[in-house]
């Protein structure tokens, strides 16, 4: 799960999110943030656990030098991490994206999650600040090889700022 800001339009998305897989039985939980075309980088300094209830945000502080700050916190444990960044992206787009990963190149198979919602979603993009709703948006589900829906993403809230995303058992 994570929120990035461009990246739909071009290849400048700087993002931030978690984590979590499971391999030979064992299931690790961890955040991180990438700045594309550099791999992800994994924080280190927060412990994720299942259940967590993680706050993420990326923010613009001075577009003159391109400086953004990442910031992701841990709001059931308190551990939070924040880094100051120079990146150039055009930012064209907002970004909140529950996916499967790829390793190997290949999609991993997508667990049973149970449902997660993202919460007071804002973005300030082209002169334009506000809730989601305020913008274009696309609600985009999960499917696998066969076309047969993998999620189900709801219809943003009352409010414009909040969505859910559920697995979808597959028969």
């Amino acid at each position: 799960m994570w929120v990035g800001i461009g990246g739909e339009l071009d290849q400048t998305l700087i993002q931030v999110g978690t984590e979590n897989a499971v391999s030979s039985g064992q299931a690790t939980y961890y955040a991180w943030y990438e700045l594309l075309p550099n791999f992800a980088v994994v924080i280190n300094t927060l412990t994720v656990s299942s259940g967590d209830v993680m706050v993420a945000s990326i923010t613009l502080l001075n577009s003159a030098t391109n400086q953004w700050n990442i910031h992701i916190s841990d709001t059931t444990t308190g551990q939070d991490f924040s880094l100051n960044v120079s990146y150039n992206s055009t930012r064209s787009s907002g970004e909140w994206v529950l996916e499967r990963p790829t390793m190997n190149n290949k999609l991993t198979t997508l667990a049973d999650f149970g449902s997660v919602t993202f919460a007071d979603c804002y973005l300030n993009a082209n002169n334009i600040s506000g809730a989601i709703s305020r913008f274009y948006y696309l609600r985009l589900e999960m499917t696998n090889d066969l076309n047969n829906p993998l999620t189900s993403v709801s219809n943003l809230a009352a409010n414009g700022t909040s969505f859910t995303v559920s697995y979808v058992p597959t028969h």
